[in-house]
């Protein structure tokens, strides 16, 4: 840094300005351009020690070919003259900037970002990743990532099966994908369990239990999810002329996934997730971390 570099603040308040006002459409630019402020020395020239100005006699910026002049920059070099240009080289001579040479910088330095600090993130985030998976598969037990279980119960609002089966893969569909993401066939799976219910309940409650798997990714982990769905029947006193009574219906839902991240663990989850398995989530919830 250098004392007398009076556009480093400025660039760097209009860093936190693009990412603060979401009404500029320009937060990612300045969270970007952040990670590079470090690098840069001097802010007058962005470290390229050269800077353009106008040619200081009127016949060469009137008649002359070349209009400006490149110079050594005047906070981090000597500010002598180097050759002339007919073109705007890097940035200009002094302290003054406009809002476009602000952006420019603040875009030269997001270039640095995504062209040299980036790549070499990803290449660290992508060594630790082989290194994690390879002490995942050297352990001798089952190594889980991240799991998730809930209840909930959900009532039948309309008199329509359809609607409220509707509002019910609706539901319960957000909620998984909030967590997982990537369950493409979630809708698809909640709504045939409770049409099985539907067309095959002949006591007052009955139970259903599905489950889905996702592709497996690079290192052949998926993860699973399970349902369970139970129709149940609840009174209600209802008000009319006179107190009555009535039986609603009701949707009680279970949901769990799992996340295996080693080979013991794999294993684990394809042993249990077949046809011949019942209550699948009374035995895999211990899974869950």
């Amino acid at each position: 840094m250098y004392p007398n570099d009076k556009i480093r603040p400025i660039v760097k308040k209009t860093i936190d300005l693009y990412k603060t006002e979401a009404s500029l459409g320009k937060q990612q630019l300045g969270i970007d351009a952040e990670k590079a402020f470090h690098c840069i020395k001097c802010f007058v020239c962005m470290d390229s020690q050269q800077v353009w100005d106008h040619r200081k006699d009127f016949f060469s910026r009137t008649f002359a070919s070349d209009n400006y002049d490149i110079l050594k920059c005047n906070v981090c070099s000597d500010g002598s003259f180097v050759r002339t240009t007919n073109q705007k080289l890097g940035f200009k001579k002094n302290q003054e900037r406009t809002g476009d040479d602000l952006q420019g910088q603040i875009e030269y330095l997001a270039d640095i970002y995504h062209n040299k600090i980036k790549p070499e993130e990803e290449k660290k985030k992508e060594e630790l990743l082989i290194k994690q998976h390879q002490e995942f598969e050297e352990n001798s037990g089952c190594v889980w990532g991240k799991g998730y279980h809930q209840e909930l119960d959900l009532e039948m609002k309309h008199k329509s099966f359809d609607v409220n089966i509707g509002d019910m893969v609706d539901k319960v569909t957000k909620l998984i994908r909030a967590y997982g993401g990537d369950f493409i066939a979630v809708a698809n799976l909640v709504k045939n369990l409770t049409l099985e219910i539907k067309h095959s309940v002949k006591n007052t409650s009955e139970s259903k239990e599905s489950f889905s798997v996702t592709d497996p990714d690079r290192f052949g982990n998926s993860k699973y999810i399970i349902i369970k769905i139970k129709k149940v029947e609840k009174e209600v006193t209802k008000k009319m002329y006179f107190n009555y009574k009535q039986k609603d219906g009701a949707y009680k839902f279970e949901y769990l996934i799992l996340s295996p991240q080693n080979k013991k663990a794999r294993e684990e989850c394809r042993k249990l997730i077949n046809s011949n398995v019942d209550n699948i989530i009374d035995k895999t919830r211990r899974f869950v971390i």
